[in-house]
């Protein structure tokens, strides 16, 4: 009597899983960092001001700089280059998903950005301006990637 369970598409199909959805993740997980730029805000909470940008400073009233771009450009100013940094690299961070563990990080070069945990995390003399974590609305975007990607792949399995 054959059997009904076919081992060798399970095993390809989990193979599958373990080689694409960790990158699926990242870059969810990336564009999710990477909106935090545009917004200026993490959480819908928005960063602090910078000092070129309120009136009623000396940074703002006697710039370094002559010229309008000073007061538009982003609050951090280096965000070309530290967005750019934003890279995928295999690591510690766990999605588990009903007993399934996959490992992915994100994590900046710090040799390129030396400045980009300051920012993130804030120090006695610079605000927090974070960019890059947990949160609950990137775990939701995560689950949601994980559910439909498991139905694909297991779709087609059976």
């Amino acid at each position: 009597m054959a059997s009904k369970f076919n081992f060798q598409l399970v095993k390809d199909n989990i193979i599958q899983v373990k080689k694409e959805l960790p990158i699926l993740l990242a870059n969810d997980a990336q564009k999710y960092f990477l909106g935090a730029f545009k917004d200026e805000s993490w959480n819908g909470a928005k960063w602090a001001e910078v000092e070129r940008r309120k009136p009623d400073t000396n940074a703002y009233k006697y710039p370094k700089k002559k010229g309008l771009s000073r007061r538009v450009k982003p609050i951090l100013i280096g965000t070309g280059r530290l967005r750019r940094e934003v890279s995928l690299i295999a690591g510690n961070a766990q999605v588990n998903y009903n007993g399934y563990d996959f490992k992915v990080t994100l994590a900046l070069n710090s040799a390129n950005v030396p400045y980009a945990g300051y920012n993130n995390d804030g120090t006695e003399h610079i605000p927090e301006r974070k960019f890059m974590g947990d949160s609950p609305a990137l775990r939701k975007i995560l689950l949601k990637r994980i559910e439909s990607y498991f139905n694909k792949v297991w779709k087609t399995a059976q």
